[in-house]
């Protein structure tokens, strides 16, 4: 209750609002949200200037592949490189399954919007009702019937933007999270939905969550500071007002204490003082934010994209507003009249004809019918100038420029839009670091768990099925590729690095027959490379490794922006080749085939090794002078099928 006091009440940094003012200002601004009241009810205007600043921003942070990786060492501090790409991989892999690459833009333009965003990450089970008929049907409803059980249909890390309001802090002057003494989330869902995922039954027909019959779908009593005191936590209790059937739900996290409990409609789901590591890695906070600007170190919360052009937003739709209002005068003035008769409106009509009515019978009211004058446009004109130095530029946009703006003027103005969307580049680029941390996290705890149980045929015994991951990648040296992560146990089968090497040489091709000596090999076939990581579980758990998320802000690798600097960076190297400098010929074709999405082994030949000149020469006379010899391979050095 305290913290949802100190949350719910004005702040300075809101600019004296609640958080829920601010927060509702913000999407009315980011949305264009028009307002209609009393004193604009014939029209309203909302210019949508910081909406279309807002998008921009948001394109260009799109552009740029802030993708995290991880990095592991061991206890000296030597960088265990295969470990990491192994694991990058496989948050990799995670996020595919989970859709998280629209899900980035949305948790991005939230930072935009609000300045502070919460990510969670779960690792989930879902269930689904599984029903096995008992006999096809006949037509006849009463001789039908099915078999119902629950079935695991889903097992996996989700990651989800959590609602900014439904999210409460233990402590608002805390600027890091995991410095937070608890955490809280809110919220409310129809008993029925409720439900269906606390209210379910085993197979002997017994409740899963024991206390879910105490969950009351009738309204409880809501905790205030007055009638703190007087609650009954056992008749349930809650923190907002709410309609009968529904539920409030309140996840509760406590990492100090290592306690996690569920509240629905204020009954305890959980056993007191439940331990939160039972439920995240380490006992850690499964929740992280990230703010955009920073107000100071001593506030939870952050600013906004939006918040420091609200003020000028406003001002400018006031202006377009008054000057939409001075226009319409200008075309249809208001009159006073002076007749003493009543006189139709329809008598201003083009064309229209009015009997008996003296000409100066209607007197113009004021000088508002001239119309918005040159210095009126001026004023506006400066408000949008303001707005664009604040944000970005017409020309970031994709609109044309003024007359006569030159291509360096057009240069300085793109260098200008990069010092200012930097620190959202960073924000971003800190948002995502957070993000593939806790889901690393996620991964080195559950991710390596057996999935099932299999009979090894050869050694006739029982081996567990663990989870393998593939992923269609860049492999150093050969181009476009697929890397496959396998875990194996304590390394049974006695895996070498020349086993490996045969495996990747012929992973997927069939085995010769007859007399033939050899497959060919994927190279020869024209086959994507391979590239096999094994995993020994039983030493990845034995050893102490050291973990490390980044994120390097880079054009994506397909985009066009990726391609010019690539031929920026060959004219580079082409200027430090006259200083005397070797380039590595096979790392820039691999570059180049991955930038284009092309195999390096079509688009390039392998090299031929320099033969000295007599050597050559002798080759030569040697193949001309013997005719015992042949340049031809023989049979048993071909490849066969």
């Amino acid at each position: 209750m305290r913290a949802k006091i100190n949350r719910d009440k004005s702040h300075p940094e809101f600019n004296d609002r609640t958080y829920m003012q601010a927060y509702q200002n913000r999407e009315r601004i980011a949305n264009t949200y028009i307002v209609k009241d009393k004193t604009n009810k014939d029209f309203t205007v909302n210019s949508g200037t910081v909406e279309q600043k807002l998008r921009t921003v948001l394109a260009e942070i799109n552009r740029l592949n802030l993708t995290g990786e991880i990095r592991a060492f061991d206890t000296e501090d030597n960088e265990l490189y295969t470990l990491g790409m192994a694991f990058t991989d496989i948050v990799h892999k995670t996020e595919k399954m989970d859709d998280d690459e629209e899900k980035k833009a949305q948790r991005q333009l939230e930072l935009l919007k609000q300045g502070t965003v919460f990510i969670q990450d779960n690792w989930v089970k879902e269930y689904a009702p599984a029903k096995t008929m008992q006999g096809k049907f006949t037509g006849k409803v009463k001789d039908t019937t099915w078999e119902t059980k629950l079935e695991k249909v889903f097992e996996g890390p989700r990651r989800s933007i959590l609602y900014g309001p439904g999210v409460y802090l233990g402590n608002i002057r805390e600027f890091e999270m995991k410095k937070q003494p608890y955490i809280f989330t809110h919220k409310l869902t129809s008993y029925q939905e409720a439900k269906s995922r606390y209210g379910m039954q085993d197979a002997d027909g017994k409740d899963v969550w024991e206390r879910w019959k105490h969950v009351s779908n009738k309204r409880v009593p809501m905790v205030t500071e007055d009638s703190l005191p007087n609650i009954n936590v056992s008749n349930g209790f809650a923190l907002t007002d709410f309609n009968e059937d529904m539920v409030e739900e309140i996840h509760y996290q406590d990492r100090f204490n290592n306690e996690y409990q569920i509240f629905l409609n204020g009954i305890a789901m959980l056993p007191i003082g439940y331990p939160l590591s039972e439920i995240t890695p380490g006992g850690e906070y499964n929740i992280e934010k990230q703010i955009l600007y920073t107000i100071n170190s001593f506030f939870a919360y952050g600013r906004s994209f939006i918040d420091s052009t609200e003020q000028l937003s406003d001002l400018l739709d006031e202006m377009i507003r008054l000057l939409i209002l001075k226009t319409r005068k200008s075309i249809h003035p208001p009159y006073a009249n002076i007749s003493g008769k009543v006189i139709s409106e329809r008598s201003l009509a083009p064309g229209a004809i009015t009997m008996g009515m003296d000409p100066n019978a209607l007197v113009p009211l004021g000088k508002e019918g001239e119309g918005a004058t040159a210095s009126e446009y001026q004023m506006l004109n400066i408000l949008k100038q303001n707005i664009d130095n604040i944000t970005v530029s017409p020309q970031i946009q994709g609109q044309k420029g003024k007359t006569g703006t030159t291509a360096y003027e057009v240069n300085l103005l793109q260098q200008q839009a990069q010092k200012t969307i930097a620190l959202i580049v960073a924000a971003c680029g800190f948002l995502e670091k957070k993000a593939t941390w806790m889901r690393h996290m996620y991964c080195l705890a559950y991710y390596f768990e057996p999935i099932g149980t299999k009979v090894d045929e050869l050694r006739k015994e029982l081996t567990n099925v663990y989870r393998r991951t593939s992923m269609k990648t860049s492999i150093n040296g050969r181009g476009q590729g697929t890397r496959h992560i396998i875990p194996i146990e304590n390394n049974k089968h006695n895996i070498t690095s020349e086993d490996i090497y045969q495996m990747e040489e012929y992973y997927g091709v069939n085995a010769p027959k007859g007399n033939e000596s050899r497959p060919y090999t994927r190279d020869e076939l024209g086959l994507d490379p391979v590239q096999i990581i094994f995993i020994d579980l039983e030493i990845l758990k034995a050893c102490k490794y050291y973990f490390f998320a980044e994120v390097e802000s880079k054009p994506k690798d397909t985009s066009e922006n990726a391609k010019l600097m690539f031929r920026e960076e060959l004219r580079d190297i082409q200027a430090l080749m006259q200083f005397g400098s070797q380039p590595n010929a096979p790392e820039l074709e691999n570059t180049y085939a991955m930038i284009w999405g092309r195999k390096k082994d079509k688009l390039f030949g392998k090299p031929v090794p320099a033969m000295p000149q007599q050597m050559q020469n002798g080759a030569s006379s040697l193949n001309a002078n013997s005719p015992g010899l042949s340049t031809t391979p023989s049979p048993t050095e071909q490849p066969m099928a």
